[in-house]
């Protein structure tokens, strides 16, 4: 669960800004997720908007690991997040129990 390690090492440091979602081989735009102080405040990605967007990436993160392969590339940039960018709120402890059910 590369995504889970991701965020929580930026939640330790009450990370604010982005965590840019890439195709390893070919370095294309995926998807988004959106921090403030640690905590998820929005994520995209492919077409799906909000915790939709997380649940797929989710599963696809965890089918990866299965797999033993690691098609996504996580890439970190401080940003600050505006108002019009939040669109839920979600702690990674509470992610990670969700990705825990999605898991199981």
């Amino acid at each position: 669960m590369a995504l889970i390690k991701i965020l929580k090492e930026q939640e330790t440091f009450g990370f604010t800004g982005r965590i840019n979602i890439l195709d390893k081989k070919s370095g294309q735009f995926l998807g988004v997720i959106m921090q403030e102080e640690g905590v998820i405040v929005s994520a995209r990605y492919h077409q799906e908007k909000g915790k939709k967007a997380l649940y797929r990436l989710t599963i696809d993160d965890l089918q990866q690991e299965e797999e033993s392969r690691s098609d996504l590339k996580f890439v970190v940039e401080p940003e600050i997040i505006e108002d019009a960018d939040r669109g839920f709120e979600l702690t990674v402890v509470a992610y990670e129990k969700m990705a825990k059910q999605l898991f199981e």
